[in-house]
């Protein structure tokens, strides 16, 4: 059944048990269940996802019998007329005009070679990446020089111990101890209420309820007198896992309102690989810029690549350019690459 482009997304993704479904199915494509199976599956009550299911057989996705799978090639069809949206989106806002924004090299050499005239500021970038790619090194890295700059770091921590955070800083070269403003890294613990313990940090938040989360993050912003600075989210599959799609989707609105704002950079961290194109395609529509990451099979071996397909504001490389990763969690420079994709370093 044929689905007008523009309406794919927005009937793809407008309730979060429909977006949990489209996950479940995506990582489970050759899954055959009935309603009840399903609802049993995601927690849900059947009520609750009787609609969603019928949209989506309404336009093809699911074949309807006794049972509810996947239809594999619509699928894949779908993901292409979204994709094809997501182009023309960012083509659109890449052509909008946007107020004169400040430019400057991170001096991260993968970045900047993608990057020539200079990243923007402010800005939300999301950095999407498959597992493996150093999505947390190169998060660690832009936060490690902005603190190097006398810049304000806000690291809101949904993955790991606020402790790791800062020892990871320090491996890496950030001076923690002998700052002139212990204030400049704000840690905000979203992890230990998860694993139901007592945080010791002055921000935290439990990530169940966003709207707590959302008063802590503005608190963290205004408690230095900083005029320049960066909040690291990582990682954003969390609070969808948590809070579903649409929630996670207005704190993300929210964020990047704040930052702006408070003349923050954001930095946002998503995996490719948890969720389906749709999602994907709607958290890439609020970030200003996208830095993807990818690992692929080659006859070398595995290979890391990366490409910018969006960014507001500032000239930028689509093509895919690769990368080492050493065992450390660090990024070195190495030969070219048999696709012939120049290989760069996180630092």
């Amino acid at each position: 059944m044929s689905v007008p482009r523009k309406s794919a997304l927005r009937k793809l993704l407008d309730s979060d048990s429909k977006a949990e479904l489209l996950t479940f199915f995506h990582g489970n494509p050759k899954t055959a269940d009935s309603l009840e199976g399903l609802a049993e599956r995601l927690g849900r009550r059947p009520t609750e996802l009787e609609r969603d299911l019928r949209d989506l057989v309404e336009i093809g996705l699911l074949r309807e019998q006794r049972i509810y799978t996947l239809d594999s090639d619509r699928d894949v069809s779908l993901q292409k007329e979204i994709s094809s949206e997501l182009k023309e989106t960012t083509a659109r806002q890449e052509s909008e005009p946007v107020e004169e924004v400040a430019r400057e090299m991170t001096g991260i050499e993968m970045i900047d070679q993608i990057m020539p005239s200079g990243i923007p500021s402010p800005l939300m970038l999301l950095l999407m990446g498959d597992p493996g790619t150093g999505k947390r090194e190169l998060c660690l890295e832009f936060a490690s020089r902005a603190l190097r700059k006398k810049r304000r770091v806000v690291y809101v921590a949904l993955d790991e111990y606020p402790e790791e955070v800062r020892s990871s800083l320090a491996a890496i070269g950030a001076d923690l101890v002998q700052r002139e403003d212990p204030s400049d890294l704000v840690v905000i613990d979203c992890y230990s209420p998860q694993v139901g313990m007592t945080s010791k940090e002055d921000f935290w938040a439990d990530p169940n309820n966003l709207s707590e989360l959302s008063i802590v993050v503005s608190k963290a912003l205004s408690s230095g007198d900083k005029i320049q600075g960066l909040i690291v989210l990582y990682s954003l599959d969390t609070l969808i896992l948590k809070r579903g799609l649409n929630a996670s989707l207005e704190l993300i609105r929210t964020l990047r309102a704040k930052t702006k704002m408070a003349k923050f950079d954001s930095i946002v961290t998503l995996s490719r690989q948890a969720f389906p194109t749709a999602i994907l395609a709607a958290v890439q529509e609020h970030a200003d810029g996208v830095l993807e990451m990818k690992v692929q099979e080659e006859p070398t071996g595995l290979n890391r690549y990366l490409r910018v397909p969006k960014m507001r504001g500032a000239s930028h490389h689509t093509s895919w350019i690769g990368y080492d990763l050493d065992f450390k969690g660090t990024v070195k420079t190495s030969q070219e690459s048999s696709s012939k994709a120049a290989r760069t370093k996180i630092a």
